[in-house]
Formats: C-alpha cells, sequence, structure tokens
C-alpha cells in the first residue's frame, strides 16, 4: 500500500509516469535488499535488489496501465509472491 498507493501515485504526480515508477521501484528494491543485508551475500543482495526493482516497476505499471490506478493487482501479487517464499522456506 505504502509504495505503490502512497509513493508511486506522487512521485508520477511530480516527476511523470516513467520516471515515477522507476524511482518507486528502485526505493522498493534498495529496502528489500536492506532487509537481507547482514543475512545474505552481497551478490545475493544486489540479486534481490535487482529482482524486486524489476518486480516493483512492473507492478507499477501493471497498476496504472490495466488496473486503472488500484493496487488491489499489486497487493495480490506481492501477497501471492509472499506466501509462495514462506512456503519454499519451510521446505528447505
Amino acid at each position: 500500500m505504502f509504495f505503490r498507493g502512497f509513493l508511486t501515485k506522487r512521485f508520477i504526480t511530480r516527476w511523470g509516469f516513467y520516471k515515477g515508477n522507476l524511482m518507486q521501484s528502485l526505493l522498493f528494491g534498495a529496502i528489500h535488499g536492506l532487509m537481507f543485508l547482514s543475512t545474505v551475500q552481497l551478490i545475493g543482495v544486489a540479486f534481490i535488489f535487482v529482482a524486486t526493482a524489476v518486480a516493483g516497476y512492473l507492478v507499477g505499471w501493471m497498476n496504472k496501465k490495466l488496473s486503472k490506478g488500484s493496487i488491489m493487482t499489486s497487493w495480490g501479487i506481492h501477497s501471492t509472491a509472499n506466501l509462495l517464499a514462506a512456503v519454499m522456506m519451510m521446505l528447505i
């Protein structure tokens, strides 16, 4: 809700869609990378940063272009990703 519901809308208003969406996705990736900084090697943190930044950009695009600004799409995708990650962690 914070990234797509609050930041993205403000960033897009300020900088336009492409730059605003890029900025929120880079911040989204950075936050996720920082969460793993103390537990994962630096290459893993870089992968997490890139993967979540790309996912954040794509979901931001989907919210704006396909969902007419609704955050329900990103909310559902993020919830599903968290559920899958939790299940994978239980199985490892």
